[in-house]
């Protein structure tokens, strides 16, 4: 008898390996570079935004916000919209519930780009504009927390697709 996997039904092995921190983009959102912090212990994405309004569009619920783009503190902001996937009830670091907006949209790291589910919190506090929990990361990267930055920084969409390195 074979030993032969399925692979059909086998789960995908990721082929990323990022560090504890890396510069990332979000196309759907018009934000081309933004630290990432990695964090294997929180289950959920949580990107830092303020003033979050939900409207209609379409027929549909969307959210309009401001990103906060700078490291390590947020230097300028940046006015996005993205359909609104749902609502979540999140644990924040100190430990409290919280009711947060979910919205879906692309993450672009390495070479790699790939939809996930993003909280919108305001993590002003914290030093890191997106935290990206095993959710947005499960079948997709292996994590080596010892290392830093291992994929360099989105280039804008207006200099092609790709990383440059640092």
């Amino acid at each position: 008898m074979s030993d032969a996997k399925n692979t059909s039904t086998a789960t995908p092995q990721p082929n990323l390996i990022i560090g504890a921190v890396e510069w990332v983009a979000l196309p759907d959102l018009g934000v081309e570079r933004l630290q990432a912090r990695v964090d294997t212990g929180a289950n959920s994405a949580a990107l830092c935004m303020r003033d979050a309004e939900v409207f209609s569009h379409k027929k549909s619920d969307w959210v309009r916000f401001h990103v906060h783009l700078g490291y390590p503190k947020p230097t300028k902001m940046k006015l996005c919209t993205a359909p609104l996937v749902g609502t979540r009830s999140v644990r924040n670091p100190s430990g409290h519930l919280e009711e947060r907006l979910v919205i879906e949209t692309t993450l672009h790291l390495g070479w790699e780009k790939w939809l996930i589910e993003l909280t919108l919190t305001n993590r002003e506090n914290m030093s890191h504009r997106l935290l990206l929990g095993r959710s947005a990361l499960l079948n997709r990267v292996l994590v080596n927390p010892s290392h830093e930055y291992l994929h360099g920084q989105p280039i804008s969409s207006n200099q092609g697709i790709g990383i440059k390195s640092l």
